[in-house]
This record gives C-alpha cells, sequence and structure tokens, in this order.
C-alpha cells in the first residue's frame, strides 16, 4: 500500500478498502455476536439480533475481529501515511519508527516491571508502527537483518521460548511483547525477494484470495468442536500429535468454507 509507484486517493481508502472491512465486520460480527448470546439465553428475538448488532458496534463481538477495526482506522489514514513515506527521508522514518517503538513497547514494559504508569502516550499506536515498518524494511533491508540464517533461527528460538514459559508459567512474560517487533523484522527479511516460479504464482494467487475468508471463519469451526462437542486437544495423551491433528483439520475446513463464500458473487465482490 505504501509503495511510492502506489497511487490512493482519500476516495479509494474510505470506498474501497475501509467500506470493505466495515462490511466484514458487521456480516461476520453480528452473527458470531448473536450465536454467543443464543447459547447463553436459548431464544431468538429481535432484541437479541439488536443486542447483537450493538456488541458488534462496539466491538464486543468475537475476539479475532480486533484487527479488521484496527485496520479500517489504518485504511482511513493510508493517505496520510503514504505522503509521510514518500517524503520523508530515511533518518526522518527511523526517527518515528524509534519514537513509536519506545512508546507502544518500551514504556510498556518499564510500567509492568516498576509497577508504574507513565503518562507520557504516543497519538500513533502500535499498528502504524508495523505499517511504517513494512515501507521501511521494503526500501532497504538493514544491515543486521541480512543473514537469511539468523533470520530464521530467531523467529524459532522466540517461539520455542515462548512456548515453554507457556507451559512452565501462568504469568505473562513483560519482555516477550518488546521482542516481537524484532521477530517480526527477522520473518519479514527472511522472505523477503524470495523467487516464486511462474508455474506456482496461479495457484499460489488463488489460495491468497482465499485466506480472508479464513480469517474470518475459523473461529466458527473452532468454538463449534471446543464448545458444543467439547472436543479438545488437551482432551488426548498423545497432545502435540493432536495439536497438529486438530490444526490441520481447522485450516483445511476453514479454506473450503472460504471457497464456498467466494462462489456467492456480492460476497467475493464487496466482501472477499
Amino acid at each position: 500500500m505504501l509503495q511510492p509507484e502506489r497511487r490512493l486517493t482519500p476516495r479509494l481508502c474510505v470506498r474501497k478498502y475501509a467500506a470493505r472491512l466495515v462490511l466484514a465486520i458487521f456480516l461476520s460480527g453480528v452473527p458470531f455476536s448473536f450465536l454467543e448470546l443464543f447459547f447463553f439465553e436459548r431464544t431468538v428475538s429481535l432484541a437479541l439480533i439488536w443486542k447483537a448488532f450493538v456488541n458488534t458496534l462496539n466491538g464486543e463481538s468475537w475476539g479475532h475481529l480486533w484487527y479488521l477495526y484496527t485496520m479500517v482506522g489504518v485504511y482511513l489514514f493510508l493517505p496520510a501515511f503514504k505522503g509521510f513515506t514518500d517524503g520523508a527521508p530515511r533518518r526522518a522514518q527511523e526517527y518515528v519508527l524509534l519514537l513509536l517503538l519506545l512508546y507502544d513497547f518500551c514504556i510498556p514494559l518499564f510500567d509492568s516491571i516498576a509497577g508504574t504508569k507513565i503518562g507520557f502516550e504516543s497519538p500513533i499506536t502500535a499498528p502504524v508502527f508495523y505499517l511504517l515498518l513494512g515501507r521501511y524494511l521494503a526500501d532497504e533491508t538493514p544491515r543486521v537483518f541480512r543473514s537469511k540464517k539468523l533470520c530464521a533461527v530467531i523467529p524459532a528460538l522466540f517461539i520455542g521460548v515462548a512456548a515453554i514459559f507457556e507451559r512452565v508459567s501462568s504469568n505473562e512474560i513483560p519482555l516477550l511483547p518488546v521482542l516481537v517487533p524484532f521477530v517480526t523484522c527477522c520473518v519479514v527479511c527472511l522472505f523477503k525477494g524470495v523467487h516464486v516460479p511462474e508455474r506456482w504464482k496461479g495457484a499460489l494467487w488463488k489460495l491468497d484470495r482465499l485466506c480472508f475468508g479464513v480469517y474470518l471463519t475459523h473461529p466458527v469451526f473452532m468454538n463449534l468442536v471446543y464448545k458444543v462437542f467439547h472436543l479438545t486437544p488437551a482432551n488426548y495423551k498423545a497432545y502435540p500429535l493432536m495439536m497438529v491433528v486438530f490444526f490441520s483439520a481447522f485450516t483445511l475446513i476453514s479454506f473450503f468454507a472460504s471457497w464456498v463464500m467466494s462462489l456467492i458473487p456480492p460476497l467475493k465482490k464487496y466482501v472477499l
């Protein structure tokens, strides 16, 4: 979105990008919220539908939709962000990224360790940091991230350490959120410049077009299996193996559901 050759206008950002996500929020959020309310109240009424609508408006539908609410704001401000990245020298971009890293990651870390609540706040949130970081990394790979081996090892170590602490401790690890931007840089730079053979591009693009539908629908199947049938990987002795089995099953059925949704012309044109 922030590439120099891309043309963005306020009209395009509002009518194409933001409007699409608003439709996705309400077309998925209202039914999701309604299902949650129905399971508690065991009744169907107009009041229940209205409550589901209000919950979705308030961001109180299923938790995974938080990303869409955030992205609506990002899309609305895209022309301003693009104006900055197109005109700002690399030094100015580094300055802004460092400030956002300090405000959005380092200060919360200090607060959690010291038990304080520092009053200085950034008017720009973490998603904008990642947006600007993406353009920064696309322009030029920093020297520290030029080693592909290092960029592969660091995320693997991070995930391993996080998984171990998740198993042995119920407390959150304050340092992990601060490391996420660094791990993100590793992942981006690891795949940056990867050549995709021409024979694969068509299939990969078709798969890519289904991913948004997978994002919207996958919690439906997870909630159905976990909350209705009361099946989780923890029910089985071969817990690690069943994690893979459940993950694979949810992935396949979500892609199938997304493909079915893509066959509905209005959904494909305006939402997916």
